[in-house]
């Protein structure tokens, strides 16, 4: 990742504690390129769809993101899936039509994948938007997110989900809550890496915007 050397400083891990309760977590993605800060200034790595549509091939490969709560395959009725917004967009952007027989080699795609992230943040931590600091779970598809670049870049992906496990990490006066998978961009070893929140060192140094 590209860094301005004049827009951050290195700060110091004062506590990194393991818990395992469950808390709501949220998670949100901006541009494929950027990372979006917290109102405290520390950088957050951006989620997994934006890391996989960085790297797909748009010729051939395409990209859907969940926006909502999927229906329960339990209870996968045909009045739910009609009333399930998430289950009837999928079904539109791989070519299938409810009650229509599936005709192999008709739909969009020959494969389907699913990335199932869990790098989320508490839902009450605070993300810098041009508007302030505003809760991540307030985050809307109109706010603008500012990265890392010093930029501010449109929303492109927010889910919400409950989290059993989670590491509290302390820095610059500051509690971070984030899930074990969180990804956060740390200085480590004289260079800039992406370390998930359960690898993070003592010896690691969080970035902050001056």
């Amino acid at each position: 990742m590209e860094i301005t050397e004049n827009f951050l400083e290195l700060v110091d891990i004062d506590e990194i504690i393991l818990d395992d309760e469950y808390v709501n977590m949220v998670d949100i993605s901006v541009d494929v390129d950027s990372s979006f800060l917290l109102s405290n200034g520390l950088i957050s790595h951006n989620s997994a769809s934006s890391a996989f549509r960085k790297y797909r091939d748009p010729q051939t490969q395409g990209a859907f993101s969940l926006r909502g709560k999927f229906v329960n395959a339990t209870e996968m009725t045909t009045q739910k899936l009609i009333q399930n917004n998430e289950v009837v967009n999928l079904m539109g952007a791989l070519g299938l039509k409810l009650g229509q027989k599936v005709v192999p080699g008709t739909l969009r795609y020959g494969r389907i994948l699913f990335f199932c992230d869990a790098d989320c943040l508490e839902e009450n931590t605070l993300i810098m938007t041009k508007d302030g600091g505003k809760p991540i779970k307030d985050i809307s598809y109109q706010d603008l997110i500012l990265t890392h670049t010093g930029d501010y870049k449109n929303v492109k992906n927010i889910i919400q989900k409950n989290v059993s496990n989670y590491i509290e990490i302390k820095v610059n006066g500051n509690n971070i809550i984030c899930s074990e998978n969180h990804k956060w961009i740390i200085f480590r070893d004289g260079e800039v890496v992406e370390v998930l929140a359960k690898d993070i060192k003592y010896s690691d140094y969080f970035l902050l915007k001056r």
